[in-house]
C-alpha cells in the first residue's frame, strides 16, 4: 500500500480529521487511536494548547490539572472501611492503562491519598472515554471547518 503524499501539513491534517471523524461515527476507532490522530493534527497545525492537552490525555495528568471530564464521583475506602457516599476524584491516569482495565472488564483500584483508596469501574472509564471522544469530535469538526 502506497503512503499518501500530502503537499502540506494542513492537507495531511484535513485528511486525518476526515478519516478520524468517520471512524468515530462508525464506531471503528478506539480512544487511543482517536487521541493520537488528534495529536498529529494539533502538531501539524501548531495548536499548542491542544497538543499539550492531548499529550496529557495519553500519558496522564498531574492531579491538580485534570480536566472536568476526568473528575468522577467514585466509591472509596477510608482507612480500609468502605464508605457509603461517593466522592469526586480526579482520574489522572494515562489512557492506555484505563483502556486495558476497560477491555478486560476490570475495576481499577488506586491509592488517592494516605487514607483513601478509590475504585474506577469499567463503566466509569467508559464515561471518561465518551466525554473525551466528544471533545475530540468537537476538535475534529472545528479543524475541518477551518481547513476547508
Amino acid at each position: 500500500m502506497e503512503t499518501p503524499k500530502f503537499t502540506s501539513p494542513r492537507e495531511e491534517a484535513l485528511e486525518i480529521a476526515w478519516q478520524t471523524r468517520k471512524g468515530i461515527l462508525e464506531g471503528s476507532r478506539n480512544i487511543s487511536s482517536i487521541v493520537r490522530s488528534c495529536l498529529v493534527i494539533a502538531n501539524n497545525l501548531n495548536k499548542l494548547d491542544k497538543l499539550d492537552w492531548l499529550k496529557h490525555e495519553l500519558s496522564g495528568f498531574a492531579s491538580d490539572k485534570v480536566p472536568t471530564h476526568r473528575i468522577l464521583p467514585l466509591q472509596f475506602k477510608k482507612d480500609r472501611i468502605q464508605q457509603s457516599e461517593l466522592e469526586s476524584f480526579p482520574v489522572a491516569f494515562e489512557i492506555p492503562l484505563l483502556e486495558y482495565h476497560k477491555a478486560h472488564n476490570l475495576t481499577f483500584t488506586f491509592q488517592f491519598d494516605k487514607t483513601k483508596v478509590a475504585q474506577i469501574r469499567p463503566q466509569d472509564i467508559e464515561r471518561i472515554f465518551g466525554a473525551l471522544t466528544d471533545e475530540c469530535l468537537f476538535f475534529l469538526n472545528e479543524t475541518i471547518l477551518e481547513l476547508q
